[in-house]
């Protein structure tokens, strides 16, 4: 491909430097020098390579490669631009003081990682595809690591006795908000934590949004509604959130191996909500105009959190609608019902139900009214309000009003 002649010779890198300071992770999955891929999407809004739009904003530093650089800076800074080998004499000073450093788990640092990792490389997993291998300094404890993963993929601690180790690494690593759930077990206020993993469940996220949703950066798959319109999503995300989805990735369903997967949907809006509520658990079915398509797709995918979500939502916009008149309000509601029954709605199913007996007199002046069958029209009869015998006592109430035979109800 060829690059457009108004590209920065070095957008790579900063003019007047041979090397990168910077690198950070662009949304197209390239790396660049910050403050030129800031400037060169701020001018274009697109990515120098792909051509694709990207945001200035989703950008991450890539800490390998920054590691890299800095351990390069260290050594020609020490050796000049030759790599002079040393002799041994020269190696013992920092030999003892690597060990000296050694001394304390939380002052361990390590040049261009984090805190407590050796180092960072590509690899590939069991299956051959690529991936990421990080690996610990030895003086990190596994078993406390595997807590504190536990802790930012749930929000939830499960180890409630000796949290000391736990805590260090917590510090090492700098999650704020275990070491706070680590001194909540210790002092026997662990009653405080669950708050705390709600809290970093939302903010979690709020980051997989901000970063992730609609986003080419990691995206493994493509997929599209009925009407064309695409969203790059992450299989691994979907996944983890879905299990019909999961099961699609990951067996022998012809989904596995593609790259872009079409999904059948209401509309757009409704499958832009569900998915949202995969990345954040936090599905925006108030703003959305297609409820009855996101409930649709819950039960389509297992769902039923959502789905429970969507029930509560659509059975006080019935109430709303039919706050002032039931027989001229603007919802179908026996249309609800049997959508309700199609699709594993029984909160809605039974709601729907209740609403047509008790309102049964304004509701069999209805059009729709006449959709009530079987099963269905013998609750609603059976149910009736006023019942039966009421309006029975009523009618003989009324020819009797006014005459010697009036009798009292």
């Amino acid at each position: 491909m060829e690059l457009d002649a108004d590209i920065p010779e070095s957008y790579m890198c900063p003019i007047g430097q041979d090397i990168m300071k910077d690198p950070v992770i662009a949304e197209d999955g390239h790396t660049y020098e910050k403050v030129n891929i800031e400037t060169w999407v701020r001018k274009h809004g697109t990515s120098p390579i792909t051509r694709e739009t990207i945001s200035p904003s989703i950008l991450i530093t890539n800490r390998v490669l920054k590691g890299q650089i800095e351990n390069f800076i260290k050594e020609r800074n020490e050796n000049g631009t030759s790599s002079i080998k040393k002799s041994k004499s020269d190696d013992k000073p920092k030999k003892k003081k690597k060990e000296k450093e050694k001394t304390s788990l939380a002052q361990e640092v390590k040049v261009g990682y984090p805190f407590g990792i050796s180092s960072v490389e590509s690899g590939k997993n069991k299956n051959g595809n690529p991936t990421t291998i990080v690996t610990l300094e030895k003086n990190v404890p596994y078993e406390s690591f595997y807590y504190l993963l536990e802790f930012l993929y749930t929000g939830v601690i499960s180890k409630t006795k000796d949290t000391t180790e736990i805590s260090t690494v917590a510090e090492l690593f700098k999650c704020e908000h275990l070491v706070t759930a680590c001194k909540n077990i210790t002092e026997g206020m662990e009653f405080l934590n669950p708050s705390i993993g709600t809290w970093l469940n939302d903010e979690n996220g709020i980051v997989a949004m901000n970063l992730l949703y609609n986003k080419k950066l990691l995206s493994d798959v493509t997929l599209q509604t009925p009407d064309g319109t695409t969203f790059q999503a992450h299989k691994t995300i979907l996944s983890s959130r879905c299990n019909v989805l999961r099961a699609m990735f990951e067996s022998h369903f012809r989904e596995k191996s593609q790259k872009s997967v079409h999904i059948d949907a209401s509309s757009t809006e409704a499958f832009s909500a569900f998915l949202t509520y995969l990345y954040s658990c936090h599905a925006p079915i108030l703003e959305s105009k297609d409820s009855v398509g996101i409930l649709v797709l819950a039960n389509q995918y297992n769902l039923p959190h959502l789905l429970t979500l969507c029930e509560l939502y659509i059975t006080k916009q019935v109430e709303i609608a039919t706050r002032d008149d039931i027989i001229k309000a603007d919802v179908d509601i026996i249309g609800l019902l049997l959508l309700s029954q199609l699709h594993n709605a029984s909160q809605l199913e039974k709601f729907c139900l209740h609403f047509i007996s008790s309102n049964y007199q304004p509701m069999k002046k209805r059009e729709e009214f006449k959709m009530l069958k079987g099963e269905n029209l013998k609750y609603v009869e059976e149910n009736q309000w006023p019942p039966v015998s009421y309006l029975k006592e009523l009618e003989e109430f009324e020819k009797t009003k006014g005459g010697e035979n009036c009798s009292v109800m």
